[in-house]
């Protein structure tokens, strides 16, 4: 990581005469010792770079400029493009990138060539524009497309979809830092020699959506915040956040397993009351629940009865203990093997439906109940996200009742700090 300018060379000073005198070989040392901290403390320059992984798994996009632009392959060869309202379709092929009938290598960049211009991707989703340049990378008969820009700029496509750009600005200050904190150590992270990207676009990630998604509000608080990130003892943290933890945040092992951070709170929370998903109700038909169990390849007669067998940290539903364990009975006995995890269960309905039905791991089966003839599961439930680090509708709350965003972070972050690690 850049640091900024430094001073490498100390010895210049040594028994060099300064108004006529000798400088002695202690303050020498001590003045070293002074300058070093400094060199290990100074923020770098300027936002580092970022790339992020923006399209995967497609067979062919359009690519374009809000002006001219530059396209430049693996093997050298360059081609320049003047505006149109129209895209250029890339397309893989076995031989290669073809764009407009011309095969080109199977990695292109895409350059802007004005100072404010924007590169232009569509896919079947809808087209976007994005800030920086574009890396386009066929991988057997698909494309992935990287967008490369600075951090900050990056951010700014990020904030709005992680918090309403019209919350209180100390939550967005305190969103831009951790969000800041996220992706700064993706860079940091040695993985990325390996997959050539730091993060994703999705909510694997940070959902980032490109220029389209910026706000003046949301670029204020990523100004305003310039190169602030949490560390704890001297190292940035996992600044893992969600939108709502439902009144109880809980531990990074108990949803993921692995290392449990000591700078991740667990306890209670009652600043997200105001969410509208700090209570949820969801209900799935009995049949509808065996077809999902018996296609997933879990073998399942007639569900009697759904079983929470586990809790995080043995705390109960009220108290916030997510689910840890999961257990069916069925016609044939109970579900096999070892209970399935709440998070398990989870995103296995949510991936069924295609959106949120199960909002959380905190929840419990209150009932099975028939309505006109048809059996049905009763979900009820808290919170909306894994509930590990700062909650957002969280921090909303705080910012409202007058907290800074330096509390907001130590609430959710506690024992670590705020650092400014570039200008």
């Amino acid at each position: 990581m850049n640091q900024g300018k430094c001073i490498n060379n100390i010895s210049f000073l040594k028994d060099k005469p300064v108004a006529g005198k000798r400088i002695p070989g202690k303050l020498i040392l001590l003045f070293s010792s002074l300058v070093l901290g400094l060199c290990l403390t100074l923020p770098a320059e300027s936002s580092p770079l970022i790339q992020v992984k923006i399209v995967e798994q497609e067979e062919s996009i359009g690519i374009g400029a809000t002006g001219p632009y530059q396209i430049e392959d693996s093997e050298g060869r360059v081609g320049s493009f003047p505006f149109s309202p129209s895209l250029k379709v890339m397309q893989a092929t076995p031989s290669g990138i073809k764009i407009d009938g011309v095969t080109w290598g199977k990695k292109i960049f895409v350059k802007p060539q004005g100072s404010d211009s924007l590169v232009l991707i569509g896919t079947l989703r809808g087209k976007r524009r994005y800030r920086g340049s574009i890396t386009v990378e066929q991988e057997d008969n698909y494309l992935r497309v990287i967008n490369q820009l600075p951090l900050e700029e990056y951010l700014y496509g990020v904030i709005k979809w992680e918090i309403s750009p019209n919350s209180p600005m100390d939550s967005l200050y305190a969103q831009a830092i951790a969000a800041r904190t996220y992706a700064f150590k993706k860079i940091e992270e040695p993985s990325y020699q390996e997959q050539l990207h730091h993060l994703s676009a999705t909510v694997n990630d940070q959902v980032y959506g490109g220029f389209e998604s910026e706000d003046p509000r949301v670029q204020e608080a990523v100004d305003m915040t310039g190169g602030k990130v949490i560390t704890y003892q001297g190292d940035l943290i996992n600044a893992f956040y969600h939108s709502c933890c439902g009144g109880h945040t809980v531990s990074s092992k108990d949803v993921w397993g692995g290392e449990d951070f000591p700078y991740l709170r667990v306890g209670p929370d009652k600043f997200c009351e105001k969410s509208p998903h700090y209570y949820w109700e969801w209900e799935i038909r009995r049949s509808e629940l065996r077809r999902i169990l018996f296609e997933k390849g879990f073998p399942a007669g007639i569900i009697y009865r759904l079983r929470v067998v586990s809790r995080a940290q043995n705390l109960s539903f009220t108290e916030g203990g997510r689910v840890t364990g999961l257990f069916w009975e069925h016609q044939g006995g109970k579900s096999p093997g070892q209970p399935m995890t709440g998070k398990e269960f989870r995103e296995l309905i949510n991936k069924w439906f295609g959106t949120d039905k199960l909002r959380s791991a905190l929840f419990d089966v209150v009932k099975l109940y028939s309505r006109e003839g048809i059996s049905y599961f009763l979900f009820q439930g808290r919170g909306s996200g894994h509930g590990v680090g700062m909650c957002q509708w969280g921090a909303k709350g705080m910012a409202e009742q007058g907290y800074s965003s330096e509390e907001i972070l130590q609430f959710y972050y506690p024992e670590t700090r705020i650092e400014k690690r570039y200008w």
